[in-house]
């Protein structure tokens, strides 16, 4: 099989990856947005995948929202998801698809002698992820609320729209790096030409 078939299909697995995510979507407390391991899915698969098969990934998780099938937090979907609170998540998964990827690059066969940079790297690209998608989620967040008559600074968005998970995205963050490390050596045997 040749190789760009079979990033296709990586791409589809990661894809589909995303969409499952909406099995882990629950209310959060107080926070008016929902706990989900989709952010996760999204960073990991980027960082496994790099840029292109990522954000091709995270692409297809959105297209396929906006269709009206329901994969998006709370079984939700439709364009109407992204006008509401929640869309500036949805913009930050593309963006960080894209950009943890970019960041990680392709997996390359040398990351096994490289271990220890790996980690590293992957844990501040993973890290810095969940801050790429936290900005556009509060701007968004605050634009809405604005439009609905009620304004919020960026510091009482902040604290309740991200706030509340940070300790858990810092955990995904560290799953994010037990996967990515052992699996992106063994990703470039499968989905490229040896060196």
């Amino acid at each position: 099989m040749k190789k760009v078939t079979v990033r296709s299909i990586a791409t589809l697995i990661a894809a589909a990856s995303i969409c499952l995510g909406v099995f882990t979507s629950f209310p959060a407390g107080t926070s008016p947005v929902m706990f989900s391991m989709q952010n996760f899915l999204v960073i990991t698969s980027s960082c496994l995948l790099g840029s292109i098969n990522g954000a091709g990934a995270t692409g297809i998780f959105l297209m396929l929202g906006f269709l009206g099938i329901p994969v998006f937090s709370g079984f939700s979907s439709g364009i109407q998801y992204i006008q509401g609170i929640n869309g500036g998540f949805l913009i930050g998964y593309f963006i960080v698809s894209i950009a943890a990827g970019l960041i990680m690059g392709s997996p390359v066969k040398a990351e096994r002698h490289v271990k220890g940079r790996l980690y590293i790297k992957t844990a501040l690209t993973s890290l810095f992820s969940y801050l790429i998608i936290y900005v556009p989620a509060i701007l968004w967040f605050m634009k809405v609320q604005r439009e609905s008559g009620t304004n919020y600074s960026f510091t009482e968005s902040f604290n309740l729209v991200c706030a509340p998970f940070i300790a858990l995205d810092i955990a995904k963050a560290a799953l994010t790096v037990l996967i990515c490390v052992p699996l992106r050596p063994v990703l470039s045997d499968i989905l490229y030409d040896p060196e």
